[in-house]
């Protein structure tokens, strides 16, 4: 049987609605932290690191979606999953609280996990941001003209 996540977290709408995705494999509790990626985030986040030192701003800046998630290591994914799913809101300042991500543990209780450090995440994470890095590109070619 598949291991299966739990997420919760309150939203700042109406002062604190309470939301909730439960039995979800660990590919959507990817999919649903990825939701929340904003590309251009991401590129700011990225130029800073040392693996694009040499590269000069008008080259970094061009690259595609697709092609700065080919770049960017493991470490730089955990990093980004680790501020998208755990902000540092515990109570819904601005947009939305930290998630709290549960699973069960072998007698069947829920135990709060950091989805970070679960086996298998880091690849269903990086699956759902190349799927998104792709639509994104596509929809920038195709809207070239509209920028």
């Amino acid at each position: 049987m598949n291991k299966l996540y739990h997420i919760f977290y309150v939203s700042e709408y109406k002062g604190g609605e309470l939301h909730s995705w439960v039995n979800l494999p660990i590919e959507e509790v990817a999919a649903h932290i990825t939701g929340d990626i904003d590309w251009e985030e991401l590129f700011e986040r990225c130029a800073d690191d040392e693996k694009f030192a040499n590269m000069q701003d008008e080259e970094f800046f061009s690259l595609s979606c697709t092609q700065l998630l080919n770049m960017i290591d493991d470490k730089i994914l955990e990093d980004i999953a680790y501020d998208k799913a755990y902000p540092g809101n515990i109570y819904a300042f601005d947009t939305r609280s930290d998630y709290e991500i549960y699973t069960q543990n072998e007698k069947g209780e829920l135990k709060e996990i950091n989805i970070v450090n679960e086996p298998g995440f880091i690849e269903a994470f990086k699956k759902a941001l190349r799927a998104d890095a792709e639509w994104q590109d596509e929809w920038k070619k195709n809207h070239k003209n509209e920028e």
